[in-house]
C-alpha cells in the first residue's frame, strides 16, 4: 500500500500510523509536485532579485556562520559539499524504526507547500528513503538548539546532492520530536485501552459495588473525559452480576478510577491533538512564501519552528497519568491480597496453605514499589534548561521535546510491568474464589493466564512477570489485537 500526498490534509495520524508502523510508502499526487516544482522555480527568480539581502543559509551561513554573507557562487559551492557533518551522536539505544520513518513522514510536510522551495527530484529522493533501509540514528546525544543532531545522522553528506539551484533550507523543522509526539499519542491510546480491560478485571476480582462506575454521573460531572473512562469501564464490566457483591464502600482507589481514567483520557487526547498539528506544520528555517497577490516575488522568513514547544508538555502529561494510573495499580495489588480489606481469602491463599508454601501472588507486590519508584523519579517536568547548551554564541537554547520522549516511552514501559503485576493478581483473585471474568474479558483473562499461570506451586513468578509484561508492551507497540499471537 502507499500513501498518495495531495496536500498538507493528509499529514494526519492515520497516514502517520501507515507509514511509521504499517511500512507503507509515499508518493506525491501529479498536482503537488506541479506545486513543488513552481515554488522552486519562483526561488530562483527570487534568490537573483535580493542578493544582497540576508535570506538565512542561501545569502547568509548557517547557524553561527548567519552574520556571514555568501555569493550566489559561494553557496553552490557549499551545496555541493552537503551537510558538514554525516552523524555526531551516539549511545546505547537506538531510534525504533517507527519513529525514523515518522520523522520521513513529517518532514515531507514542509515540501509539499513548496515552503521549502526544494526541488521535485530532491522531494522524491527523501520520499524514497522510506522503501530502502533506515540509517541507525541513537536515541541518546541529540539535544541541541533544534534538531540538527538526528537530521546529520538522518541524510547525511548526501542531503545536498539531489539539490537543483537554491532552496530555502534543508528542511530544518522539527520532524522528530513531532514523529515522537505522533507515536507516542498512538501507543498511549492502546495502552489506556488495556489499562481499562485490567482495571475492569480488578473491579470484578474485589467484587467492588459499581456505583462509582454508574453511566448517570456523566452529565452530573460534565466532563467528556471522564464521560469516556466511564463508558470504557461500562464497556468492560457488561453483564457482571449486580447481587453479591461487597456490602460496602470500596477504597479510594477503586472509587476514584473514572476520575483518574479520565484525567489520562484528557491527556492522551491533548498528545493526539498537538502531534497532528506537529506532523502537518509546513514551515521550517528559512521559510519561503511564494509569490502570490501583492507579493511579487514572495518572501522568506527565517523562523524558529525547529523548535517544538507543544509535544514536551503534552508528553510530560501523558507520562505524569501514567505515574498515577500506576500508583492505583499498585494499591490494588497490596489490597487485593490483605483479606481484612479485600473480603477475599487472605493473601489469595487456597483453602488449607498458607503463604509459605508459595501457592500464592502474595509478595508480588513487592516488585511493583521499585517500577513505581522509578516512575515517579523519571516524572519531571522536560522545561528550557537554564544552563546555555554549547560554545556557540548562536544556539542558545535547545530543544527539551527528546528528553520528554524518552522519559515518557520509559515510564510508559514501566507502567506495563506494574500493569502486569495488577493482571497476574486478579486472575490470582478469581480462580481463588471460583469466579469468572466479565463476559467481555473472558478472552483477555484466558491470554493472561496463558502467559502468566496462576500459582499452585511454587515457580519463578519473575519470568512470568516478565513475559507478560513484554506481551502488554508489543501488543501496544505493533497494535496486535491479542497478548498471545498463533504460532506459525
Amino acid at each position: 500500500m502507499t500513501v498518495v500526498l495531495a496536500s498538507r490534509r493528509d499529514f494526519t495520524l492515520s497516514n502517520f500510523a501507515r507509514v511509521a508502523f504499517d511500512g507503507e510508502s509515499v508518493r506525491f499526487s501529479t498536482t503537488a509536485l506541479k506545486t513543488i516544482g513552481k515554488a522552486h522555480a519562483d526561488f530562483q527568480v527570487y534568490v537573483d532579485k535580493n542578493r544582497g539581502k540576508f535570506i538565512y543559509g542561501v545569502t547568509s551561513g548557517a547557524g553561527p556562520e548567519a552574520k556571514n554573507h555568501r555569493t550566489p557562487e559561494q553557496q553552490k559551492k557549499r551545496m555541493r559539499r552537503g551537510l558538514p557533518f554525516a552523524a555526531l551522536a551516539f549511545g546505547d539505544d537506538m531510534l525504533p524504526d517507527s519513529v525514523v520513518r515518522g520523522a520521513i513522514f513529517a518532514s515531507l510536510a514542509m515540501f509539499i507547500d513548496g515552503t521549502t522551495a526544494t526541488s521535485p527530484d530532491r522531494v522524491r529522493l527523501v520520499a524514497g528513503m522510506l522503501d530502502k533501509p533506515l540509517p541507525p540514528i541513537p536515541a541518546q546525544g541529540l539535544t541541541a538548539a533544534g534538531e540538527i543532531m538526528p537530521l546529520f545522522a538522518l541524510f547525511g553528506p548526501s542531503w545536498q546532492k539531489a539539490a537543483k539551484g537554491f532552496h530555502a533550507g534543508n528542511g530544518n523543522g522539527a520532524p522528530f520530536v513531532s514523529a515522537m509526539g505522533a507515536v507516542a499519542a498512538i501507543q498511549a491510546r492502546r495502552r489506556l485501552e488495556l489499562v481499562e480491560k485490567v482495571f475492569a478485571l480488578s473491579i470484578e476480582a474485589l467484587a467492588a459495588p459499581l456505583e462509582p462506575y454508574d453511566p448517570a454521573l456523566k452529565p452530573l460531572w460534565q466532563d467528556p473525559y471522564e464521560g469516556r473512562a466511564l463508558d470504557g469501564l461500562n464497556r468492560w464490566l457488561r453483564g457482571v452480576p449486580r447481587k453479591g457483591r461487597r456490602s460496602y464502600e470500596a477504597p479510594v482507589s477503586w472509587n476514584i478510577l473514572p476520575r483518574v481514567l479520565g484525567q489520562a483520557h484528557r491527556a492522551v487526547a491533548t498528545l493526539e491533538q498537538t502531534a497532528s498539528y506537529s506532523i502537518a506544520v509546513a514551515a521550517s528555517n528559512p521559510t519561503f512564501v511564494p509569490p502570490h497577490r501583492g507579493l511579487l516575488y514572495g518572501k522568506t522568513i527565517s523562523t524558529g519552528t525547529y523548535h517544538n514547544a507543544i509535544v514536551p508538555p503534552a508528553l510530560d502529561g501523558v507520562a505524569a497519568s501514567w505515574v498515577d494510573l500506576a500508583t492505583l495499580a499498585h494499591r490494588h495489588s497490596v489490597k487485593l491480597h490483605k483479606g481484612e480489606y479485600s473480603l477475599l481469602p487472605d493473601g489469595l491463599l487456597p483453602t488449607g496453605t498458607d503463604w509459605l508454601s508459595g501457592h500464592s501472588t502474595t509478595l508480588l507486590e513487592y516488585v511493583a514499589n521499585s517500577f513505581v519508584d522509578e516512575m515517579r523519579d523519571l516524572m519531571v517536568p522536560n522545561l528550557l534548561s537554564p544552563v546555555e547548551p554549547a560554545a556557540s554564541e548562536q544556539d542558545d537554547i535547545s530543544s527539551p521535546g527528546f528528553a520528554a520522549w524518552r522519559a515518557e516511552a520509559k515510564i510508559a514501559r514501566l507502567m506495563d510491568m506494574v500493569l502486569a503485576v495488577l493482571a497476574a493478581v486478579v486472575s490470582q483473585a478469581l480462580w481463588v474464589t471460583k469466579r469468572k471474568a466479565p463476559s467481555a474479558l473472558i478472552g483477555f483473562l484466558e491470554e493472561i493466564r496463558t502467559l502468566f499461570p496462576v500459582v499452585e506451586s511454587t515457580r519463578r513468578l519473575g519470568d512470568d512477570g516478565k513475559r507478560l509484561a513484554d506481551a502488554f508492551s508489543a501488543m501496544i507497540q505493533t497494535g496486535a489485537a491479542n497478548l498471545v499471537q498463533p504460532t506459525k
